[in-house]
């Protein structure tokens, strides 16, 4: 099978950044791709969707161990679904509790099965709190590349990550950009 969880940013600086809600045709897009892609290979297999929102915190919506197995019929209603969940009003944007969230959940799935993560957001860093990232390190750069991080854990249990980004419109002065950015690289 196909464990697809979708880590699904949902603070505030949405409504900005992407008012006219395309994040979410963009998330059926990459449903209805991605099922249409797999039914369609000489080796179907299942598709598990799972959902994570986050902001201040992470919220696990649809569980692994309860993760919707796309068809041509659900596609739509696990879109609305997502839209529902992460209508973008909560403060803060904590990539690192929705990390956290996201291995937890995933180091749950049959080692054999593919594990992919697309993580979704539209920000940098930003923790209750305020940011703590800096070009010579940080809390978040360092929970990713310290030995031990989410970096090397989502490489030795073969999970691959994929981040998509909205640029922000108007970037908020507190904020680095630059450290989230490399984070997401690096990451993939």
């Amino acid at each position: 099978d196909i464990e697809l969880m979708l880590v699904m940013d949902n603070s505030l600086s949405l409504k900005t950044n992407d008012p006219e809600g395309m994040r979410f045709s963009q998330v059926r897009t990459l449903l209805k791709s991605v099922h249409d892609r797999i039914s369609k290979s000489r080796k179907p297999r299942a598709i598990r969707f799972s959902l994570i929102t986050f902001a201040n915190r992470a919220i696990v919506e649809i569980p692994l161990a309860e993760a919707v197995v796309l068809n041509a019929e659900n596609l739509n209603s696990v879109g609305d679904e997502v839209e529902s969940a992460a209508p973008g009003n909560q403060k803060n944007t904590d990539y690192v509790a929705a990390l956290q969230k996201a291995l937890e959940e995933m180091k749950n799935a049959p080692s054999q099965n593919c594990r992919v993560i697309v993580w979704f957001t539209d920000g940098a860093y930003w923790p209750s709190g305020g940011a703590k990232n800096s070009t010579e390190g940080g809390d978040l750069r360092e929970a990713v590349c310290e030995s031990g991080g989410f970096s090397e854990t989502l490489r030795s249990l073969n999970i691959n990550i994929f981040p998509l980004y909205i640029e922000p419109k108007n970037p908020d002065e507190k904020e680095d950009e630059t450290a989230s950015r490399d984070v997401m690289a690096h990451l993939t």
